[in-house]
């Protein structure tokens, strides 16, 4: 195990109150991506090793998102008991942010008081469709009063809404979906002294909020490769937008472009990495479809190409 932080020790004392929650929120956030045996059972093994590549790194941010976690293909209880392994396996090395999908206020409550039972350091809210201004207001005031957990926005709500949102004082953090850079650069200049604000997309995204003081960004590279993710890390600190840049180029531009370029989807792609680096295996729930043969031949070669190391598990 490598040597982690001091704030990752201290963190393992006590549960952190909402502001301490936020000035934690830094750095490359390991993004889970659900993974799943060849009988289409949630694989926690793997996501074990997942986290063990993080922790290893001195990642200190994990997080459970409705769509890279791929909540649409899990039953409740399934939702659930990841977020119970996925606490359990950080073992408070790191902040675990869990999440809820696009529920109805109940189940929403219901899911962030056994998120806060379990160890969970955070929840993250995704609006479900539909509701009004003040049905909105009112979903994070109920979910606000039933649990003590820091609350983090999840989506691209207008302006005028999160200035409504934030009068909820647990709600300190922001996961961004824009619908593009500006939206993201526009947040922070609004609000990113009031939140904890990070980029939901690629390396590339976060170039956009980063001169406006974003703490935090996406890596999926962490779940396979977490070297990218600590180089990545590394030239922010020193604030060298020529090495991001670089790292952007070379590693994110080609991968993201295979996992993007089809015949499969995103997600098989992203699980095909997995079981090409050995930390999970490459099946997904249908309708979507494994990564081919072939497509995994594609993957081998972008990745000696590359030179991507998995590090050791």
């Amino acid at each position: 195990m490598g040597t982690h932080p001091v704030w990752v020790l201290a963190n393992s004392r006590s549960r952190l109150s909402p502001e301490e929650l936020k000035t934690r929120i830094r750095g490359p956030i390991l993004t889970l991506p659900t993974p799943f045996t060849s009988d289409y059972k949630v694989d926690h093994s793997g996501v074990r090793n997942m986290v063990k590549l993080g922790v290893d790194n001195n990642v200190g941010v994990y997080e459970l998102t409705n769509g890279n976690s791929q909540y649409g293909v899990l039953s409740y209880d399934e939702i659930k008991k990841l977020t119970r392994v996925f606490v359990e396996a950080v073992d408070r090395r790191g902040i675990v942010i869990a999440a809820t999908g696009p529920w109805w206020t109940g189940q929403a409550v219901d899911y962030a008081r056994y998120a806060e039972s379990i160890g969970a350091d955070a929840v993250q809210v995704l609006l479900p469709p539909g509701a009004s201004e003040e049905g909105y207001v009112e979903h994070f005031r109920k979910i606000a009063a039933a649990t003590k957990l820091a609350i983090v926005l999840h989506g691209a709500p207008p302006p005028e809404q999160i200035a409504k949102f934030i009068q909820v004082p647990s709600i300190v953090g922001m996961k961004e979906d824009g619908p593009d850079e500006a939206y993201y650069a526009d947040i922070m200049k609004k609000f990113g002294k009031r939140l904890a604000i990070f980029c939901g997309g690629e390396k590339r995204r976060y170039l956009w909020g980063q001169p406006f003081g974003s703490p935090a960004w996406f890596s999926f590279f962490i779940t396979f490769a977490p070297q990218i993710a600590v180089d990545f890390r590394e030239a922010v600190k020193r604030n060298d937008l020529e090495a991001e840049r670089a790292i952007i180029e070379k590693y994110e531009k080609p991968v993201m472009a295979l996992c993007a370029g089809g015949p499969s989807g995103f997600h098989a792609y992203w699980r095909a990495l997995l079981e090409h680096f050995g930390v999970a295996k490459r099946y997904v729930r249908p309708p979507d479809s494994i990564c081919t043969p072939p497509e995994m031949q594609r993957i081998r070669e972008l990745c000696e190409r590359l030179e991507l190391k998995l590090g050791k598990l």
